[in-house]
């Protein structure tokens, strides 16, 4: 955009170096009890500065929104051994992880499969689910702050009509 409505100011913007957060055990080991809380897992999802400003809203029964691009749980599927990330046989792109269905979905041309369970070029079955999607960020929004209305927008849980 060129130009603002009414010659607002653009927005406060805070960019955080997420390599450079603490990982959960990090933060575990300091006493820090977002580090221990279920789904901790390995990477860090949310900078502290996020979690933080997430939990001062809460504490004052505010909103926020977080907005992000990828839908499904995980944007890709590979292996650990040898690199190779599941594609869609019609389209060659990443085929999406969408946890609640169970499946992997292709975001261009709607094809639909289960996960394997070894990789297709190489046979290990050290596979993993790489990336964050809105499902992923859901989940780790409620195991975070469970004493929060949690609610996901996006394309999928949206489509039918009203449904938004």
């Amino acid at each position: 955009m060129q130009e603002r409505i009414s010659s607002r100011p653009l927005p406060e913007i805070h960019l955080v170096d997420m390599s450079r957060e603490p990982k959960p055990w990090e933060r575990a080991r300091e006493g820090d009890e977002a580090a221990s809380a279920p789904g901790a897992g390995g990477a860090t999802i949310f900078s502290r500065a996020l979690e933080e400003a997430l939990a001062e809203r809460l504490d004052r029964g505010e909103q926020s929104l977080l907005f992000l691009n990828r839908r499904g749980f995980s944007p890709a599927l590979t292996c650990r051994n040898c690199g190779h990330a599941e594609e869609c046989a019609n389209c060659s792109v990443a085929m999406t992880y969408h946890r609640l269905e169970g499946h992997l979905r292709c975001h261009y041309c709607g094809a639909v499969r289960q996960p394997p369970e070894s990789c297709a070029e190489c046979g290990s079955t050290h596979l993993r689910y790489q990336g964050l999607g809105t499902q992923r960020v859901e989940t780790a929004l409620t195991e975070r702050f469970p004493q929060a209305h949690v609610l996901r927008m996006d394309s999928d849980s949206t489509r039918k009509r009203g449904s938004h």
